[in-house]
């Protein structure tokens, strides 16, 4: 399934967010899981003007706005922020689950973004 469709179908922002590290999470734990294809081309083509760089530069935009997007009723002019810090411990569960094999670092990196969201 998709990232989106998890959190879409939840109710509150809490749980939409928590959605989120939830599908990745199940995604670590795949016995397939190789990494995020975006995050691996852009190291491969790092070259910013490559259009495969461009096109991962787009996706995690797009992420970024998607988590905005769920943000944006209840944090205001917060959101973007708060976006891109959780986009952040996205990545960073990310690198640990590949680089590292912690196939705990959705689950840890939900409780950091929980702290964040408490005290936004």
């Amino acid at each position: 399934t998709s990232l989106m469709a998890p959190a879409d179908a939840k109710k509150t922002t809490s749980t939409k967010i928590q959605a989120l590290f939830t599908w990745h999470d199940e995604w670590f734990n795949r016995e397939d899981f190789n990494g995020c294809m975006f995050i691996n081309a852009a190291a491969e083509f790092h070259d910013r003007a490559s259009p495969i760089h461009q096109m991962a530069a787009r996706h995690k935009v797009l992420i970024v706005e998607y988590i905005e997007s769920i943000l944006k009723d209840e944090y205001g002019p917060r959101a973007r922020k708060l976006a891109r810090q959780i986009n952040l411990l996205l990545d960073g569960a990310i690198d640990a689950a590949h680089v590292i094999g912690d196939r705990h670092a959705a689950a840890d990196a939900w409780d950091v973004a929980k702290g964040l969201l408490q005290n936004a």
